[in-house]
Formats: structure tokens, sequence, C-alpha cells
């Protein structure tokens, strides 16, 4: 037997005593005498209040009205009675008094409406087509004019709208109709607050305002973007308004607002970005972090593996020392007479050290061809510390002329005075002061030609300087 829910009330144990004698009395069967006896002893108190409300009939409120069922009446906490129905005949609707229909929980009210359905529902007894009338088999849209099925949605669990009317924001319980512009997904709630903008809102559960095209890119800002960049006038980079550059990544309020690749130089009056390599942001920026030309009141970035800029780097091909002013070259090539602006003479071996393999490649073809008016240096010279011009002329010398009117050294300079051509081979004159051969006849004898042994050698002739 089911008894249903017990309501206690305060009683004494004399009254309880007399409720149950005056109940064995009444009885006028013995089964009729053990179903009191088993209401009694399970619920004395309720028992009691009942008797106390209908003195008459003590019992008669307790048991379901249905024929030939001894159970007791439900009681309800909505109504705060007791129905007419105990619990296995009564709607399972706790509001309501009405039995169960056959083969359902509900009676007709809150029993689905679909054909051949028992399956017990919510009920809406003033509106037939409402969805509530059915169960989730049978559910019919609510939107007006629509008797589609509900759509089982795996997120909107509200159900109450077809998959054409239904609210596809990603909210949970969403009972609210689609809105009926074409393209539209959600409802007039969960929509973008940009006008036309029909997408849903990004953040559904955090109190969102915008969808994900028109929000802040930051998480847990829900501001409206700037323009057409990514992040909020709080959030985007300050170069963006400052410099007026295009940039879609936030700002760092640890670099002045700033993203990490435009943070700005520290130096004065630099407006460039500070150098990031291999992720890691430097000090200052490309200009500011490579060496400065050393050339006194020249603040210009010198050249990679270089002391000088370009403007006073030596103007030999490939060399990266510094220019000796006023020369175009620096100390290793430069001409090491005093004054001298010229470049120093430079053999082929020495131009190979420094030129490109195609450029000396055609150094050479001229050479050959007798077309190459060399400005650096004679090219088939060995290495001097002279330019041409303070160079001997004599083939693979390098020495010093003996003055600046002579073209040769001592050692290849005509001893004839005023003479300045340079000694025949195994000579000390130049062709036109050679007389002959060494020893023979001569002016003393012999008749050779001219030679410091030769016993020709007059007074006022120069001194050999070997």
């Amino acid at each position: 037997m089911h008894l249903g829910k017990t309501h206690f009330t305060a009683t004494s144990t004399r009254a309880f005593t007399k409720i149950r004698r005056r109940g064995a009395r009444g009885a006028r069967t013995p089964q009729r005498a053990e179903g009191i006896a088993q209401v009694i002893l399970i619920a004395p108190f309720r028992i009691a209040t009942s008797v106390e409300q209908t003195p008459t009939s003590p019992f008669a409120a307790t048991f379901c009205i249905e024929a030939g069922c001894k159970n007791v009446r439900r009681y309800s906490q909505a109504t705060n009675s007791y129905g007419p129905y105990c619990t296995d005949h009564a709607c399972q609707e706790n509001s309501c008094m009405a039995a169960k229909r056959k083969n359902s929980d509900g009676c007709d009210t809150h029993t689905c409406k679909g054909q051949g359905c028992h399956i017990a529902v919510k009920g809406n007894g003033s509106d037939p087509n409402d969805a509530d009338n059915f169960c989730a088999v049978h559910r019919r849209c609510k939107s007006s004019g629509c008797g589609d099925r509900v759509h089982d949605d795996p997120v909107n669990r509200a159900g109450v709208r077809c998959y054409r009317h239904y609210c596809a924001s990603g909210a949970t319980n969403c009972e609210e109709e689609r809105l009926a512009d074409v393209g539209a997904t959600v409802c007039s709630l969960h929509k973008c607050k940009i006008p036309g903008c029909l997408k849903p809102k990004n953040h559904m559960g955090g109190g969102g305002t915008y969808c994900e095209d028109h929000e802040c890119a930051v998480d847990a800002c829900d501001e409206k973007r700037h323009g057409l960049r990514k992040h909020c006038a709080t959030h985007m980079c300050r170069a963006v308004f400052v410099d007026q550059v295009a940039c879609d990544r936030p700002g760092d309020i640890d670099n002045n607002g700033r993203c990490r690749k435009h943070v700005e130089c520290p130096e004065s009056d630099c407006r460039k970005y500070r150098m990031i390599v291999n992720g890691n942001l430097l000090a200052k920026c490309e200009d500011h972090l490579k060496d400065r030309c050393h050339q006194p009141g020249c603040g210009n970035v010198a050249l990679a593996g270089s002391d000088a800029c370009r403007e006073h780097v030596c103007g030999l091909y490939g060399c990266r020392y510094p220019k000796q002013m006023p020369s175009d070259y620096c100390t290793s090539h430069k001409c090491t007479e005093p004054s001298c602006p010229n470049p120093r003479d430079a053999g082929l071996a020495d131009l190979g050290a420094s030129l490109p393999a195609p450029l000396l490649l055609g150094l050479m073809n001229q050479l050959s061809l007798g077309g190459f008016n060399a400005s650096l240096a004679i090219a088939n010279a060995t290495a001097s510390t002279l330019c041409s011009r303070h160079q001997c002329r004599a083939k693979d010398c390098s020495q010093k002329p003996v003055s600046d009117a002579s073209l040769y050294c001592s050692r290849h300079e005509c001893l004839e005075d005023e003479c300045r051509n340079e000694v025949a081979e195994d000579s000390r004159f130049c062709q036109e002061h050679d007389d002959g051969e060494f020893g023979g006849a001569g002016y003393w004898g012999g008749g050779g030609g001219r030679s410091m042994y030769s016993g020709r050698w007059p007074i006022n002739r120069k001194m050999v300087r070997w």
C-alpha cells in the first residue's frame, strides 16, 4: 500500500488511543478493520487531523476516490492540500487534481497530443497548439503559423522551435524566435549590436555585446574594435595613432602601449623601432646598435666589419679600413710619400687578393691587349709602398727616384750628368751614353766601353750609388 507523504500534527497519547478505539468499532468488515489498523499504525498523526476535520467520517478524506483503491490520497505541496487521488491514480503534474489517463502518467491536459502517444507533458490548456502540449518526439514549433517539429539542438536545449526558427547563438536555453532577416541565425537578444550585422555575440555566457568580427581580440574584453583593427582603442598598439602604421598586434602596458614590434628606440630624436632578433627585443634600433664611423665629425653607420662608413672607407675594392684623409686610401694602400694622396702600386698578385675573379680576369685581358691604363698601379709591378709617381720606373724596382725630377732610382738612372734615362743592361749608363763594352781600347787605353773600373772615369761624373 502506498501512503504518500506523511503529514504530522502534534497530538496527545490520550487522543490517539480514543481515535483508535472509535475506528475499530466503526469497521464493518474484518478487512476494513485491518486497513484502518494499518493506517493508524503508519500515520497516526495524519489520521488524527482528518478525524478532527470530519468527525462523522474520520477516514473518508484519507483514501483515494478511485473505485476499489485503498491507497491514501496524494498530498500536494503546490496546493498545500490533499488531492482526490492517490499517487498511482493522480496526474503526475503536482498541481493537477485530475486522474491519470489510461496508459499515461498524465491527465488529458498533461498527456502528449500526438496521435497514440501516452507520454506526460507540461501541458497548456489555453492553447492546443502550444509546444508544451507535446512530448519531445511530437513537439511542434511554437512560432506563429509553423507546425514543424522542434529541432533537437545539442547546445540549445529549450526545444521549442524548429530548425528554421530556433536561436543558434549557442545559448543553452533560449526560447526566442530567430530574426526574420535573410541570413540570420540568432534571435534579437543574441545578435551582434553592430547595425546590419546578423552574427551571434561572441561571449554568450559572459555578457558579450559584439560578434567575433567586431569584438576586441583580447581575451575577456568585449569592447568594440577600433576601425579596421583587431583590437579596441584601449588594447591596440599605440603606433597606430602616433605613427599612422597598420598594426593588428595588441599594445603592451609595459611598452608604453606599443606592441613588441613598434617599441621606440630610446636614443634622442630617434623615431625608429627597437630591433628584434630571434624573438628578443633589443635595447635600440638597428642603426643605433651598429658601430659608428670613426672619422671625426661623422656619425654615419659604419660598414659591416669596418670602422668607417661608405664615404670614409678605403677606395681600394674590398678594403674595409678607413681612409687616411685627405687621401682616398687607407694607410696600407696609400703612397707613403708625405702629402701624396695616390694609391700604392700593386702587382697582379696584390690585385688578385682584393678584386673579384671576373674583374681581375678582365684586367689581365686588357693588359695583354695593351689597352688598359691602370689607375691604381702598373699591373706587372711588385708590391710597393709608393705610388707610380714616386716609384722608380724600372721593371721590378720599388725604390724611390733620385729626385722629384727623376724617373729612376740611383741604381737605374744613367750616371751621365743631366741625364734621366734608364741604364742599359749590365751598365751604369743609358744606351745613349754607353760607348761600348767594359775594358779594351779607350782614352786610357784598351778601347772598351765605360766602366768604373775602365780607367775612363772623369772627375765630374756622378758618384755611383748602389
